[in-house]
């Protein structure tokens, strides 16, 4: 897996994904450090405002996080290498400012 691929996949299963950030988060650092996280705007069709505003709420609520860098690219998983997500989903910087 390319690491697109595993953010990806932690972003649209955001269940998983706030569990691992937990157990680095509240439960890893025992609240001594802060959580930060950077991600994108969404994945293939789930890049809706509800999508990632629900996925950063989990991430407040359950992993304590205290930062976000959101990148105002969603990311394709199927069709694109790396290479090319990186430059041909349009950027969306409304979704992000």
């Amino acid at each position: 897996d390319t690491a697109v691929d595993i953010v990806s996949s932690m972003v649209r299963t955001a269940a998983t994904s706030t569990s691992q950030s937990t157990r680095i988060g509240k439960n890893g650092t025992n609240g001594k450090l802060p959580v930060s996280v950077k991600t994108r705007i969404g994945v293939d069709d789930d890049d809706s405002f509800e999508f990632i505003a629900n996925f950063v709420q989990r991430l407040v609520d359950e992993a304590g996080c205290t930062k976000f860098v959101i990148h105002a690219r969603k990311v394709y998983m199927q069709g694109l290498s790396p290479a090319q997500n990186r430059d041909v989903p349009p950027l969306d910087y409304p979704r992000v400012f």
